[in-house]
């Protein structure tokens, strides 16, 4: 891999041999899994601002002073 008299593809191969015995291969998932992750698709620079609009909107803390807390009971 660091080897600069090497070809170009061979480094990257070599890379790859590296990544994978380190972190192993990325699994394959089928058709139907991968559509299960669509979810998680880029945002946008529009949904980002509501987003934290949203969140500026939201009270600093309940009374009971648990900001967990949905204010019930």
């Amino acid at each position: 891999m660091r080897d600069e008299a090497a070809e170009d593809a061979d480094r990257i191969r070599a890379a790859e041999a590296i990544l994978n015995r380190g972190l192993g291969k990325v699994a394959e998932l089928p058709e139907e899994k991968r559509q299960t992750f669509a979810v998680f698709q880029s945002i946008t620079p529009e949904q980002i601002a509501l987003s934290q609009r949203m969140m500026e909107a939201l009270p600093e803390e309940e009374a009971d002073g648990d900001p967990n807390s949905n204010g019930a009971g």
